[in-house]
């Protein structure tokens, strides 16, 4: 195990219980990062009804819970134990299945599911890694399956005006390609944009700035990078959404005002379009098997 994935797994054992709360809040005007994400997730199952889905680093198993209405077999797999002594516990669904354990070592048949779900998830593993998992979740998935990602937007870093905007100066030539490809989602249709190429490389970090979770290294994406990336992998990218959107720089949202939370609730319900993706601090990306 990476010394990434060990800072991450002691972050998440110590967190489970805050991270089920945060998980739980019932006023849909308040809904936090880890909700939206899970609440897209759980639209598109809904929508589509996959018979076998697996959610990789499910936490405390509320998506992979609310799934079960859907599908035939839901499966959530987390290396925290902490996490999956949560899930276990709230599951009495014989048609749902905790795993605790690296997806690395999962074993299962190939082509054993119909959508695959990762929030939160590929920034807390490393470059290598997460082109071993995207060879993983091809072989896992059926033909046509689906694969559905939230990363941390690096395409913000030029909004948040903070440590994270600090960092991308010291490299002129990176904050161009970010500044272009930032103009290009805000004017261009989807179908037109995932045509474009990426030319920022998916880099190796060493150090970034800190963040409210105790890992050294989490990684950032721009949406074309993981487009990109996933065409490599044989993945057609099919949606972009924008999450945790930020009317106001962070310095400012970050303060637990329930008002500023509605009001980037309402925008993102009532304009969810990836011209928003610049402004928020996360994104969905959702690919199928070609």
């Amino acid at each position: 195990m990476t010394v990434q994935q060990k800072q991450t797994q002691v972050f998440f054992e110590r967190f489970a219980s805050d991270w089920e709360s945060r998980s739980k809040n019932k006023k849909i005007e308040l809904r936090n990062t880890v909700q939206q994400r899970n609440n897209y997730v759980l639209d598109f199952i809904k929508k589509n009804k996959p018979k076998n889905f697996l959610d990789v680093g499910c936490g405390s198993g509320e998506l992979t819970l609310m799934s079960a209405k859907y599908t035939k077999n839901s499966i959530g797999i987390d290396f925290s134990n902490s996490m999956i002594d949560l899930c276990n516990k709230k599951n009495k669904r014989k048609k749902v299945k905790f795993i605790c354990d690296s997806f690395f070592n999962l074993n299962q048949k190939k082509n054993s599911f119909d959508l695959i779900s990762a929030n939160g998830f590929i920034e807390y593993i490393s470059v290598d890694e997460l082109f071993l998992f995207l060879h993983t979740c091809k072989n896992l998935l059926k033909k046509d399956g689906i694969l559905v990602l939230s990363a941390r937007n690096k395409l913000f870093n030029l909004f948040s005006l903070n440590n994270f905007t600090k960092s991308e100066l010291t490299n002129p030539k990176s904050t161009k390609i970010l500044f272009e490809e930032s103009l290009k989602i805000t004017n261009l249709s989807l179908k037109k944009f995932i045509k474009l190429k990426s030319n920022l490389p998916l880099s190796k970090l060493k150090k970034q700035p800190k963040t409210t979770i105790n890992v050294n290294i989490r990684h950032q994406f721009t949406p074309l990078q993981l487009i990109k990336l996933l065409n490599k992998f044989k993945f057609q990218t099919k949606h972009l959404y924008p999450i945790n959107y930020h009317p106001i720089i962070p310095k400012n949202f970050d303060r637990q005002d329930k008002n500023l939370r509605k009001i980037s609730n309402y925008i993102i319900k009532k304009f969810p379009s990836i011209d928003m993706i610049p402004n928020s601090s996360a994104f969905m990306i959702v690919a199928k098997c070609k």
